[in-house]
């Protein structure tokens, strides 16, 4: 708009711009000025999801029962990190040692009820991983999560979502 004000012309987006080394329509610009504002978040909200959306079919919200004053229920909760395709596709074939299988959390069972505060354990000892688990943040091995559907269930995640 300032190259057509300076030579003192009206703005027209089906000409390219006076003086300008290039003939590009100016209603191209705009065209994908429309598609960045309209693509890039949802490019944005599709990444973050991978990363850091919820990942476990094995978590279910249930509704409260009068009998079960539980908030979460963890039973057989397992979460094993294998490695990933590369390592034991590509570089097992070139002679490199691939990676073992981490063994985050083994069959961990608990229940939590409401108000409790717990403590799970020093560090390596699985805690984020359960954590990220209850929260939906990754999928799990195998076993089963329950979370109180009521709410008041909240997580800092360690890592910067946006």
């Amino acid at each position: 708009m300032a190259h057509f004000e300076k030579v003192s012309r009206l703005t027209n987006l089906v000409q390219g711009r006076p003086y300008s080394p290039w003939q590009l329509l100016e209603i191209v610009l705009w065209i994908l000025l429309i598609v960045q504002m309209i693509m890039f978040p949802i490019l944005g909200a599709m990444i973050g999801r991978r990363l850091c959306g919820t990942a476990s079919h094995d978590r279910r919200i249930v509704s409260p029962s009068p009998g079960c004053p539980d908030a979460v229920q963890l039973s057989a909760f397992s979460r094993y990190y294998r490695p990933s395709w590369f390592h034991w596709s590509i570089l097992a074939k070139a002679g490199i040692t691939p990676k073992e299988t981490v063994i985050a959390v083994h069959e961990l069972s608990l229940n939590a009820r409401k108000g409790q505060i717990m403590v799970l354990g020093a560090n390596g000892s699985g805690k984020s991983t359960t954590l990220d688990a209850i929260a939906g943040l990754i999928s799990i091995t195998s076993g089963s999560i329950k979370v109180d559907g009521i709410g008041g269930l909240g997580l800092y995640s360690q890592k910067n979502v946006l």
